[in-house]
């Protein structure tokens, strides 16, 4: 797929309503996590019928005590991500995933991007990943990139609805586009609606993490 500019990305619309819909049921569903530190929640959607929900969580079957979640190194190594456990849950379900939408609380990480990219969602509805904890952005920058390649349509909103763009070639925190060849792109700056403060759009969820 050619590369885009992504100063020539349009600020996209409002979401629907029928997309807060399933955002609230997506921040219902993380808050099923017993992760304490992190909760999201995905729910995947094919024409306005909820196909599976997925939570952050350790595999089916294995205690999830508090301890093993205080356990950084232990937990890293085994959580499933929501994205991934609502891709299990469809495919344990008998439901296709082909050409669906994903809600999710969080943007994608890099791994979970190439999750949806292989069960064949077309959509994904996240909070924009450039109001994410500093140590989150440079994955979240990775995972915008592989999506865009992919040809999925991502919609980035901020905590009034006020912040979506279509998913383009990301500006990193450097200012420089993540490039795969390896070559540096120039500064592009990212055409979004006006805001009186970042902060004032960041959402709980994400300050808090």
């Amino acid at each position: 797929m050619p590369s885009a500019n992504i100063s020539s990305v349009s600020v996209s619309r409002f979401l629907s309503h029928w997309d807060r819909r399933f955002l609230r049921i997506a921040e219902e569903v993380q808050s099923w996590s017993k992760d304490p530190s992190t909760k999201c929640g995905c729910v995947l959607v094919k024409d306005r019928r909820i196909l599976s929900t997925g939570y952050n969580g350790l595999p089916s079957n294995l205690s999830d005590s508090l301890t093993r979640y205080q356990d950084r190194e232990f937990k890293l190594a085994t959580i499933i991500h929501a994205e991934k456990n609502a891709i299990f849950n469809a495919a344990k379900n008998g439901s296709t995933t082909e050409g669906s939408t994903a809600y999710i609380t969080w943007p994608p990480c890099s791994q979970c991007a190439s999750a949806l990219i292989q069960a064949g969602v077309s959509k994904v509805i996240c909070p924009n990943p450039n109001l994410s904890p500093e140590r989150w952005k440079a994955n979240f920058l990775i995972a915008n990139e592989l999506l865009y390649e992919a040809g999925v349509t991502v919609i980035y909103f901020g905590e009034s609805d006020k912040c979506q763009t279509e998913t383009a070639p990301s500006v990193g925190l450097t200012g420089l586009r993540v490039s795969f060849t390896g070559t540096p792109e120039s500064p592009e700056k990212m055409k979004t609606s006006t805001l009186s403060s970042v902060a004032d759009l960041l959402p709980r969820r994400l300050r808090d993490a």
